[in-house]
């Protein structure tokens, strides 16, 4: 592994990847009292062109030990606007959480996020290689967040807790 963990959770384009193992993750946790509905989420590239995460999958968990699927992309090896983004250096990009998952969870939400690698990468290797975890979605108990919220939809990015 190298980088602090912390650089997933920053906007700065910094080096962060996990070792060679399979299912390897980088997550984040709002807080005990903070939780979140995803809409969507994006995730950046390290700062190489090389080992890309090309299949993956999105969790969110409020005890870090029951982990529910909220999205799942595979193989974007093979769709050329995806894996640009995918691998260019700090290139980003956007995926939605499914409609159906979104409405289960809108009164709950989740505390904890992680984005595992469920494949080898672009380069056929286990490290996880990412520079930026960054969640959308509506805050279930805006009072507990210390913000005063103008729309329902909030963006967050801090809060780094590992990585596998």
């Amino acid at each position: 592994a190298s980088g602090h963990p912390s650089f997933v959770v920053g906007r700065s384009l910094k080096s962060c990847y996990t070792s060679d193992q399979p299912f390897s993750f980088f997550g984040v946790q709002l807080g005990t009292d903070m939780r979140l509905a995803p809409t969507c989420y994006s995730i950046k590239n390290n700062t190489s062109r090389y080992h890309a995460m090309v299949s993956w999958r999105f969790e969110g968990s409020n005890d870090l030990i029951k982990w529910t699927l909220l999205d799942q992309r595979l193989h974007y090896m093979h769709n050329s606007a995806a894996l640009k983004a995918l691998t260019s250096p700090g290139g980003t990009s956007t995926w939605g959480v499914d409609k159906a998952v979104f409405n289960k969870y809108s009164r709950s939400g989740f505390n904890c996020f992680r984005i595992v690698q469920i494949e080898k990468n672009a380069d056929g290797t286990n490290a996880l290689q990412l520079s930026g975890i960054e969640l959308y979605g509506h805050p279930i108990n805006p009072q507990n967040w210390g913000y005063e919220f103008k729309t329902k939809y909030f963006f967050f990015y801090m809060g780094f807790w590992g990585f596998g």
